[in-house]
């Protein structure tokens, strides 16, 4: 039986940094597909890396008891007229950029943006990096204050 590495695999079967076997029998019938283990890696090659053709600025502001610290990008001609994109994560407690697993998902957008010429706020959750206040109950004191 002879083994084959692939590199990558056609479209209906593509693997993210994984290397694709397939063991063909001498008679030329794919006998088995084997796929090695994906190994963590911590890379971010996307991670935007200075020096930056707009500006980054730490902001704070306040939400009833907490106070938000966030990150304002803005394109180098910024002016009242440039468009705002307010980036919100996800569930879970994340910081400004989401950064997961040394990516920083936020942080790359926020650069095609304001490449783009449109500034963005990204901020940390209430309680969570810089940000302050308590994230138990926060929901239920907005919509609170939602009732009529």
């Amino acid at each position: 039986m002879d083994t084959y590495r692939y590199g990558s695999i056609g479209t209906n079967r593509t693997l993210d940094r994984q290397t694709y076997y397939r063991h063909i029998h001498p008679a030329r019938h794919v006998v088995s597909d084997a796929i090695e283990p994906r190994r963590p890696s911590f890379e971010a090659p996307q991670t935007p890396v200075g020096p930056f053709v707009y500006v980054n600025a730490d902001v704070t502001f306040s939400n009833g008891d907490a106070v938000l610290k966030g990150t304002l990008t803005t394109p180098k001609n910024c002016s009242r007229e440039t468009p705002v994109l307010i980036m919100v994560t996800g569930s879970g407690l994340q910081n400004r950029d989401e950064e997961i697993f040394e990516h920083k998902p936020f942080a790359v957008i926020a650069d095609a943006f304001a490449k783009a010429g449109i500034a963005t706020l990204r901020y940390d959750d209430r309680g969570f990096g810089e940000s302050t206040g308590d994230v138990i109950g926060a929901s239920e004191r907005a919509s609170n204050g939602c009732r009529r």
